[in-house]
């Protein structure tokens, strides 16, 4: 809650209001090559390609202080225990194919009478994305009257009650595909000296 400008904490962070069915799952799969080869004249090709796979799979509950409609909590001494907080529903789905090739070139070389460094590259990366970052996790159509709440209230008094989600991966809707590439090329950096 912010105060007079100032962020003044109302409920301990220890405490947790969300759903059982709330979670967070990540996961990152990933493989890499390199390989080096070397000129005779001093210059030296290294290439490296990468590929991963990423997941993330996010359903959580957003805590916030119920009041009646043209009310609001502006002041920490109107939350007690029997303050209601609502949870509503939030989903994001994420699965991410990347492939990156990086090729980098440095070597020395004469002319003009100057010694002179090079170093050259392109990166080259492509990336494969599907997300859902907008679903709300309630059943599709409009609300049925008389139906339980998707995510039943809770009180600022009973933390840690991990009542269950009576909605969840039946709401989840297809996941929409996204695709973007892109390309680029490193500057050329060269530096010479008398030898």
């Amino acid at each position: 809650m912010i105060v007079n400008g100032k962020i003044v904490p109302v409920l301990p962070a220890r405490n947790y209001y969300g759903l059982t069915s709330d979670h967070l799952d990540t996961s990152a799969r990933y493989v890499s090559a390199s390989h080096v080869h070397r000129f005779d004249h001093d210059g030296e090709l290294k290439t490296q390609l990468r590929h991963g796979r990423f997941e993330r799979d996010l359903w959580a509950s957003v805590i916030r202080f119920s009041t009646p409609p043209g009310t609001t909590i502006t002041d920490p001494s109107q939350v007690n225990d029997a303050t209601v907080l609502s949870r509503a529903p939030k989903g994001r789905i994420g699965i991410s194919n990347t492939t990156q090739l990086a090729s980098d070139y440095s070597g020395k070389f004469n002319w003009g009478g100057r010694q002179h460094h090079l170093l050259a590259g392109v990166d080259i990366y492509q990336e494969d994305a599907r997300r859902a970052n907008n679903f709300t996790g309630l059943p599709p159509g409009p609300p049925v009257p008389g139906a339980p709440p998707s995510r039943p209230n809770t009180s600022v008094g009973s933390p840690n009650d991990r009542l269950p989600s009576t909605t969840r991966a039946a709401t989840r809707p297809s996941t929409p595909s996204t695709r973007a590439t892109s390309a680029s090329m490193r500057r050329t950096w060269c530096r010479s000296r008398p030898r």
